[in-house]
This record gives C-alpha cells, sequence and structure tokens, in this order.
C-alpha cells in the first residue's frame, strides 16, 4: 500500500506498478513514462505536471485526480475511470480522440482549468489508447 505516498519528481520510468494503491499519492513531476500503472489506484493523487508518456494505465481509476500540466502522450487510458479529473490547457492527451472525449465532457473551471464532469465515468463503448 502506498497510498498517501509522497513520491514528487521521483524517476519512475518504467516502473511496474500495475494494480499498485497509490490513493491521494503525490506524484507532482514524477516521470512515470512507459510505467505499468494498469488497475492501479491513482483516484485523489497529484499528478500535477507528471510525465505519463507512453504509460500502462488502462483500468486504472484516476477519479478526482490532478492532472493539470500532465503529459500522457500515448499512454494507454483505455477503461480508465476519470470522473472528476482535474486537468489545463498544458495537459497533453494521448491523442485527438481521447483529448476529443475529455473535453466534450469536461466543465471549464477558468484561467485554463477544467474538470471531467460525473458524466465522464469511464466509458467502455469508447476505445481510449
Amino acid at each position: 500500500m502506498l497510498q498517501g505516498v509522497d513520491l514528487s519528481e521521483a524517476s519512475l520510468t518504467r516502473a511496474e506498478l500495475a494494480g499498485a494503491h497509490l490513493s491521494r499519492a503525490q506524484l507532482k513531476g514524477a516521470d512515470l513514462g512507459e510505467a505499468d500503472l494498469s488497475f492501479s489506484w491513482l483516484d485523489k493523487a497529484d499528478l500535477r505536471g507528471a510525465l505519463l508518456t507512453a504509460a500502462n494505465l488502462r483500468a486504472a481509476n484516476l477519479n478526482e485526480a490532478d492532472l493539470t500540466g500532465a503529459d500522457l502522450t500515448g499512454a494507454d487510458v483505455r477503461l480508465a475511470r476519470l470522473r472528476d479529473v482535474r486537468w489545463s490547457v498544458e495537459t497533453q492527451w494521448p491523442d485527438e480522440d481521447v483529448a476529443s472525449w475529455v473535453y466534450a465532457r469536461s466543465t471549464h473551471l477558468g484561467r485554463g482549468q477544467y474538470v471531467i464532469s460525473p458524466m465522464g465515468m469511464r466509458d467502455p463503448s469508447v476505445s481510449h489508447h
């Protein structure tokens, strides 16, 4: 159990964290590029500015996480739970399809900040990659 752990700015490239319990973890600025976070619990995690490039986030619980300024380029977010995720205009989504899906389900909070509405919960009919 790594709930609430502070791994801010940590280098976790290619880390094997499938199924990890990282609820409320501090991962601000962490490098999680190519990490396996499939089926992990990242609810309420602080991922501001984190590098999640090509990370496996398939079926991860990201509910209420903060992805402000995070880079998810090439990440696998299929079946990820994204309810109430906070993000910004600086957030890089895996691809245009995912970006469009997120934007359509988000509420603008002002100052370039957004939150995915409760209706933006996991949608198995959408192929996120």
